[in-house]
């Protein structure tokens, strides 16, 4: 009930809905509650209001919930949203905002939102702007978004970047058909913007079929991502099938031998992981009560 009364509250009140949820002195109000309140402001009745009133926080510690209520306000008035959005000053909230508009302006219609991104992003919101636009495209067309994902371009250095968009689309496209995202994978040549997408989808299907998952790991293009990957999966794999898992290992040229040896000792039984130990800390207790 508290949250359907500060969302209808700030609707009309933005200013004194805020003051309360943010300055309550019993500080017993429901999670949530200052999201309830952007999501009040999104449904105000005048954009142009709830747009100016946004626009006061900046530089405020609140700015960072705004996009919640740039969300609602671009379904009711998107014209009038990018319009305001274009016009903030560099800082917080127009980062929050531009990320919050590309978000939902991709559902719709993503090559309008990236040519709007690539005139009026700046290097302080690039990067998640275009994380934002490909989760978004993702759900309407992956196979365009991932097209798009892998020319993407930025300044010298930035491949890490390059890895987030990526990411952004193949977690989103994971979630509706794993298959599809999987075989868009294995049509693709290996390549360090493709590391991130690749461990992604090791991680969902490690524990289904280690073996076969092992291939996708030793595709990483980064040694280290390669072996860190590859040690997930054998560590998965070993509950399965000792004797293949025990084998890859002791074969294996992308594991070092400290790391081989570590994996190896894992399947060692209990009395010659710990157990001498054991009882040998049991031994020295009983000496102890027979000299008491």
């Amino acid at each position: 009930a508290t949250i359907n009364v500060l969302r209808h509250w700030a609707a009309t009140n933005p200013a004194a809905a805020l003051d309360f949820t943010s300055n309550n002195p019993d500080s017993k109000l429901p999670a949530g509650s200052i999201a309830a309140v952007f999501r009040g402001i999104g449904n105000a009745a005048d954009t142009s209001a709830a747009l100016d009133f946004l626009a006061t926080l900046d530089g405020s510690g609140n700015a960072k919930y705004a996009d919640g209520a740039i969300r609602e306000l671009f379904e009711r008035n998107d014209s009038e949203v990018i319009e305001w959005t274009r016009s903030l000053p560099e800082g917080a909230l127009r980062d929050r905002s531009i990320h919050a508009l590309i978000d939902q302006w991709a559902r719709y219609d993503p090559a309008a939102a990236n040519a709007w991104l690539d005139e009026n992003a700046s290097a302080s919101n690039r990067a998640g702007a275009l994380a934002a636009l490909g989760e978004s495209w993702a759900k309407i067309d992956p196979q365009a978004a991932a097209a798009w994902a892998m020319e993407v371009e930025f300044g010298a250095g930035d491949t890490r970047r390059d890895d987030r968009v990526l990411e952004s689309v193949f977690r989103r496209w994971m979630e509706y058909d794993v298959a599809a995202a999987a075989g868009y994978l294995a049509q693709q040549e290996p390549s360090p913007e493709l590391d991130g997408a690749l461990e992604q989808y090791i991680q969902r299907i490690k524990h289904v079929d280690p073996d076969a998952t092992m291939a996708w790991a030793e595709s990483i293009s980064d040694p280290a991502r390669r072996r860190n990957a590859i040690l997930h999966v054998a560590k998965a794999w070993r509950g399965q099938d000792r004797q293949a898992w025990s084998s890859y290992i002791a074969s294996s040229p992308d594991l070092t031998d400290k790391e081989r040896q570590k994996l190896l000792g894992l399947d060692k039984p209990k009395d010659e992981e710990g157990g001498k130990k054991l009882r040998e800390k049991k031994k020295a207790r009983n000496g102890d009560k027979a000299r008491g």
